[in-house]
């Protein structure tokens, strides 16, 4: 293993670390610490963070996330099939707002990771993110398949 890469890996995991609270499922706790650790991880090497870079960019990027999390969780109406027409109309246009302010979230803290990194990283780290992502869906339906 790479030394820069375990660097990076311990710098994200101290970070997210912080950003947990301490209440709640310890074990959940436990797997979203390492989940975020890995992120970390493949961010970095992915985006070739140099350590100032890292430290630049690190919290940056977890209030962007932090953000962005707080605009999904704003809007907690979930389709189903009994809703009736208005409740359906309702949750399309919070859905269009979430939408919208995510695109501004965005937008801002493109400018934000200017400060930090390079706009060619910058550009990276979007595909990085739906790298991650894409790799955490197929482990975890991999781990389901094994058990069922």
């Amino acid at each position: 293993m790479n030394i820069k890469y375990l660097l990076f890996a311990l710098l994200g995991f101290f970070t997210f670390s912080n950003a947990i609270i301490a209440q709640g499922n310890p074990g959940r706790e436990r797997i979203s610490e390492k989940i975020k650790s890995h992120k970390v991880a493949f961010i970095s090497e992915k985006l070739n963070l140099s350590e100032e870079e890292a430290q630049r960019f690190w919290p940056i990027y977890n209030q962007y996330q932090n953000e962005l999390m707080e605009n999904k969780e704003s809007i907690m109406m979930r389709p189903n099939p009994d809703m009736n027409d208005a409740e359906a109309e309702k949750l399309m246009d919070n859905f269009l707002r979430m939408r919208e302010k995510e695109i501004q979230i965005q937008r801002h803290y493109i400018q934000k990771f200017k400060t930090a990194i390079p706009p060619r990283k910058i550009a990276m780290l979007y595909k990085a993110d739906r790298e991650f992502k894409e790799e955490m869906v197929s482990r975890i339906k991999d781990k389901r398949q094994r058990k069922g």
